[in-house]
This record gives structure tokens, sequence and C-alpha cells, in this order.
């Protein structure tokens, strides 16, 4: 019955960043209600790990490996999918890079290389993408921001920006492919208790205690509060709605 109304039986959803923490889970609830999933990494193992644990789990997966910010691939990658099978419908662009940093640390290096992970790879495969989407008469692109890129963190003036200008990119995009029946929204995640954020906070109390302190609902967020919120932008359920930011994270950025 769920699958029926949340209705993406025979849908191909690529995920991008996607063999663990937040876009495993995504990649792993869009399987389960029924898509076709391409999961992405740049270690080939880590692809192969990933799809045949889906696999097993009785989804229908394969794998993208390579690295998702360099032109060449992303080209390739897509033009793969669409010649074997046709049809891309549902873009999740995931991939991302953190670090804190001091702006008097952060290098031009840096800088590029921060902008390059979170911003510039949603648009090397939105581009590709959006020609297919608009042949095949629509589509749901949904990118994974965060509300750094909404309220600002300290420390973080190169994410926050990355993040600010994936908003920013979305609602324009949103405006130019709403014609074509193709809708892009925003998934906001505030603090999400990957194996990432759980090393960052090893042995730091204050992170953890700081983050829940401004959290209302008093708990930090799953991948899987965010995976649920993608599947409803996946959806049927949404098809009225674009150009939206959807913040997931326990009411901290309305404080």
């Amino acid at each position: 019955m769920i699958n029926e109304i949340l209705n993406i039986n025979g849908k191909t959803a690529v995920v991008t960043g996607s063999t663990r923490g937040i876009g495993r889970s995504i990649a792993e609830k869009l399987c389960r209600h029924g898509a076709h999933v391409f999961v992405n990494s740049r270690e080939k193992d880590e692809v192969t790990k990933c799809v045949d644990e889906l696999r097993k789990a009785g989804c229908s997966a394969d794998g993208l490996s390579g690295d998702g910010i360099i032109e060449e691939f992303v080209i390739e990658s897509v033009k793969k999918i669409c010649n074997e099978l046709g049809k891309i419908d549902i873009l999740i662009n995931n991939i991302g890079a953190y670090e804190q940093l001091e702006i008097k640390d952060i290098s031009l290096e840096k800088w590029h290389q921060y902008i390059d992970a979170n911003l510039t790879s949603a648009f090397l495969w939105t581009r590709e993408v959006a020609p297919y989407m608009k042949k095949n008469g629509g589509g749901k692109i949904i990118n994974i921001a965060s509300i750094a890129g909404i309220i600002g963190r300290e420390r973080n003036a190169h994410y926050n920006a990355a993040k600010g200008g994936l908003i920013a990119f979305s609602k324009g995009l949103a405006k130019d492919l709403g014609p074509f029946n193709i809708k892009v929204n925003v998934v906001a995640p505030g603090v999400i208790l990957t194996e990432t954020v759980k090393k960052m906070a090893n042995g730091n109390e204050n992170f953890l205690n700081s983050n829940l302190e401004k959290t209302p609902l008093q708990r930090l967020g799953t991948p899987d509060d965010v995976a649920n919120t993608v599947l409803f932008f996946a959806s049927d359920l949404s098809d009225f709605i674009t150009g939206q930011v959807l913040t997931v994270d326990g009411g901290f950025s309305s404080t």
C-alpha cells in the first residue's frame, strides 16, 4: 500500500555520493520503495559492496564507480544510463565535503575543493540529466544542501557559501525547468549522526550538547530522517512542489 502511495515503482534514480552516510540511506530508501537506483562513489570496492548488499536485500541497484566531480565521468555515466534504460527519473545530488576551518586557514585550493564538491558536482549532474528529463516529459531533482547555507555556521565560511549557492542554484533551476515538468527541490539537514559526525564528536561532548540545546525536538537527526524527506520529494506526493527548501534539523534553524 505504501509503495502505491509513494509511487516510485519502476523509476530510475541516481544518487551521487551514496555508499555511506546520508547518501547510502537515500539509496536504500528509494530502492526499498521500488526504484532502480544507481549508487556512486570514487571507491570501486565501496560501490561493489554497496550494490551487493542492496541486491541481497531484494533491491534493484547498479553502481557508478568514479569521481562525481569530474566532468568526463559525469557525462559518460549519464549517457550510459540513458542509452541503456532510456531515462533518469530522479536525480539526488548528494556529493559533499565538510571541514570546519577559520577563514585564515582556507587556501584558494581548499576553497575550490569545497565549492566543487558541494556545488559544482550538482551543476554537472543536473546539466547532463536535464535534457533527458525534458525529452521524457519530466523528472525530480533533489539537492542535498545544509542549514549552514541558510543560517551560516561558525568556522564554515567555505561550506556556508557552497551550500547557500546550491540553494540559490536550485531555486533558479526550478523556474527554468518547471515548464518541462521537472521539479527541483532542496533538503537542508542540520546535524545528522553519520559516522563522520560521530567521529568528529568523539570526545567532544560540547559539540553534541550545544547542538542538542538548540534543537526543539531534543535529539540529533539520523540519515533515515533525511532519506524519508528525499523519498517524499521523489514521489508523486510532491508533484505540485518545486523551488522549495525543506529543513530537516529538529527545529534547530527555527530557534
